[in-house]
């Protein structure tokens, strides 16, 4: 993926853009808004589920390809962050979600 700028990645004429997400909003889905620098605010909505590494495609809006013959698309990277540190609250939560599976 060449040339990146404010957090945007370029490849030809799609841009790529990563939104990080909590284990909950993965397993529960969710809907939120997101600024993507330059391109401004897109509305995300992600399914229950939504494993690390999926991908949200918004098709033609990207770039206007070199030849004038199509638009790129926008993909959304979605990476689930895992957290390091938890609070005793937490670690219970996550305790209790363990014995249940």
């Amino acid at each position: 993926v060449a040339n990146q700028e404010a957090g945007i990645k370029r490849s030809g004429s799609d841009l790529h853009y990563t939104v990080r997400i909590s284990p909950a909003e993965a397993v529960l889905g969710t809907k939120k808004t997101i600024d993507i620098p330059i391109l401004g605010k897109k509305e995300l909505t992600l399914k229950p589920g939504t494993p690390s590494g999926h991908e949200v495609i918004h098709r033609g809006e990207g770039l206007e390809s070199l030849d004038h013959r199509g638009t790129g698309n926008l993909i959304i990277h979605i990476i689930v962050d895992i957290p390091v540190k938890i609070s005793p609250d937490q670690k219970k939560l996550y305790e209790a979600l363990l014995q249940s599976e």
